[in-house]
């Protein structure tokens, strides 16, 4: 693939790239807030009835899909390009940095919301927090399992966007086996996608799907090419990818069951493309949009949190179509309110970022 300059590679320079301490991504940075706020919609959606129907079909469901690809990607540029001298080191040090983190919320998780009748695996942990009440109960067994379970050990994690950070943890430390599968990768991925659209999915995430494999598996083949290279065969085409996924959500939104696994790498498609055009003819709004990316993955740990502690509190009701409105409202709000306290904490409490946002201060 070449690099060569070309009229849609200047533009590409101008409005995709920004120097700052580090040359970041714009349109990429875009894409992960705009996942996030998705992430959050769904979250927000399982008490707003019919709503729900229009934000799981916002993009196909491709948010976490997309952290999959990036996630493999990233991991596959490391391992390619910068690390395979020392690649153990590396990979260890990877897993290790994002396990903290995600130890860090299990806890927080189940300290906080494990009980919660609106935490949608709460009788997963039930045998937990019975046998915290009563100590001296010779089911301790259960119990060790139901803390096993919240950490996301054969069972959902307690923190339930959590699943997404176990699974490509798992990932991670079998990279070097997957990436030798070469230029069988992208074969593979795809395989993996299929299979997963011929079993049903009753795990609920209490393990690694094939699907978030066959993604995660996906951006290992994608990390061969650089992102000024992947743009430039994005952005060609982003206007049809966009438009297309927009038009099949009314009609998932009607038809839901006419779901299916492919529509999965189409909603991708569709995040990259729309971040794209935004980059491409809004830079402005991109530019702030992106200097909101940093706080994603403290917004994507919080927020379920968050949600579930207004639900505790009873001042929004979660029946009728106002109600539903004002739930929907909350979306950008939640995002911007953990926003604020991330930066914050970067600025005040830098040491504590990598435990609480999985992200290091420079």
């Amino acid at each position: 693939m070449s690099c060569e300059k070309s009229p849609v590679l200047d533009h590409v320079d101008e409005l995709v790239l920004k120097q700052g301490r580090s040359v970041r991504v714009v349109w990429l940075d875009v894409a992960r807030v705009l996942a996030c706020f998705l992430i959050i919609a769904n979250h927000v959606a399982f008490y707003t009835g019919e709503i729900y129907r229009i934000i799981w079909a916002q993009f196909l469901a491709g948010r976490t899909s997309f952290f999959m690809i990036a996630a493999g990607y990233f991991v596959g540029i490391q391992y390619l390009r910068k690390c395979q001298g020392n690649l153990p080191w590396f990979i260890w040090r990877r897993s290790y940095f994002l396990l903290k983190p995600y130890l860090f919320w299990s806890l927080i998780s189940l300290m906080t919301i494990g009980w919660s009748q609106y935490n949608e695996n709460y009788l997963q942990y039930a045998d937990f927090y019975r046998y915290i009440e009563n100590i001296n109960s010779e089911e301790w067994y259960d119990a060790m399992w139901a803390l096993f379970k919240s950490f996301g050990v054969a069972g959902h994690p307690c923190d339930a966007p959590m699943w997404f950070l176990r699974d490509i943890i798992v990932y991670t430390v079998f990279a070097p086996i997957l990436a030798r599968l070469g230029r069988l990768l992208l074969p593979t991925g795809v395989l993996l996608l299929l299979l997963m659209s011929c079993i049903s999915e009753i795990t609920q995430h209490s393990y690694p799907s094939l699907a978030s494999l066959g993604f995660f598996v996906i951006g290992l083949w994608l990390s061969r090419f650089s992102l000024h290279e992947l743009t430039l065969k994005i952005e060609p085409y982003a206007w049809l990818w966009t438009i297309l996924t927009l038009a099949l959500t009314p009609y998932i939104i009607i038809y839901r069951e006419a779901y299916q696994i492919w529509m999965l790498p189409l909603g991708v498609m569709g995040i990259m493309s729309t971040s794209i055009l935004i980059t491409r003819f809004f830079p402005n709004i991109a530019s702030k949009i992106a200097s909101w990316a940093p706080a994603c993955f403290f917004v994507f740990a919080t927020h379920y949190i968050v949600i579930i502690f207004i639900r505790e509190s009873g001042l929004i009701p979660y029946k009728g179509w106002l109600w539903d409105l004002i739930w929907l409202g909350l979306i950008p709000v939640i995002y911007a309110f953990l926003a604020f306290i991330f930066f914050k904490l970067c600025r005040y409490v830098p040491k504590s970022i990598p435990w609480i946002g999985a992200y290091r201060v420079k």
